[in-house]
C-alpha cells in the first residue's frame, strides 16, 4: 500500500473479472471486513492490478439463500394480475425472486400476489419451457420508466428444478468464458 494505492499480482481469471469492471471486492486476513476497491489499473497480460478508494462494506449477497442470476439478455416476461397483463423484461432470477423492468407503471400494493410467466431455457431437454410462478411483489424501484419490479417467488419444484438447473448452466458458462480469456 502506497499513497493510498494498493498493487496486487492476481490469477490470470482475476485479472480478466477485474478488467469488465471498474470495482473489485478483496477479502483477505490483512483486512478485518470485506473491502471494494476501484480499479485504477489492470494489466491482464502481467496478472497486476492497482487499486484505490478502498473501503469496508458489509456484503448483503451473503445474506441470501439462494443465487441470484442477472440475465444477459433479458427474459420477456408477463406479469398477470386479476384480468390484467403487463409485459416487461426479466432481468434477474433465483429460486426465491425475480426482477422484472417494465416500461409502464402499474400502482401495485407491496405483498399484492399475481403470477409471472416466461420460457426459459432447460439445459437438460434442450427446449425452452414455460415458467409460470405465483409471486408476491415486493416492491417497485426507479422514478421513471422502465420502473423495476422486484418479486417473492414460490415455484413449484419441477420450476425451481429449472431454474437452479439453468443458473447453474449460466455460472459454468460465465467460468468457461473467464478461463478461456486467459488463454
Amino acid at each position: 500500500m502506497e499513497r493510498g494505492n494498493l498493487d496486487l499480482d492476481v490469477s490470470p481469471q482475476q485479472a480478466v473479472a477485474i478488467a469488465t469492471d471498474h470495482y473489485t471486492l478483496i477479502r483477505s486476513d490483512v483486512f478485518p471486513f470485506p473491502v471494494v476497491a476501484h480499479v485504477q489499473y489492470i494489466n491482464v497480460k502481467k496478472h497486476a492490478a492497482s487499486l484505490n478508494k478502498l473501503c469496508y462494506v458489509e456484503v448483503l449477497a451473503e445474506q441470501r439463500t439462494a443465487v441470484r442470476l442477472n440475465l444477459e439478455p433479458p427474459i420477456r416476461a408477463t406479469i398477470q394480475f386479476e384480468d390484467m397483463n403487463v409485459i416487461g423484461d426479466l432481468v434477474d432470477i433465483s429460486t426465491l425472486g425475480l426482477a422484472m423492468l417494465v416500461d409502464e407503471y402499474v400502482d401495485l400494493a407491496s405483498g399484492t400476489e399475481m403470477t409471472v410467466k416466461f420460457m426459459l431455457p432447460d439445459p437438460v431437454l434442450q427446449k425452452h419451457t414455460l415458467v409460470k410462478v405465483p409471486a408476491t411483489l415486493v416492491g417497485i424501484a426507479e422514478n421513471a420508466s422502465p420502473y423495476r419490479y422486484k418479486f417473492r417467488i414460490a415455484p413449484e419444484k419441477h420450476h425451481e428444478q429449472l431454474i437452479s438447473r439453468f443458473s447453474f448452466q449460466r455460472q459454468v458458462e460465465i467460468i468457461r468464458g473467464l478461463k478461456d480469456s486467459t488463454d
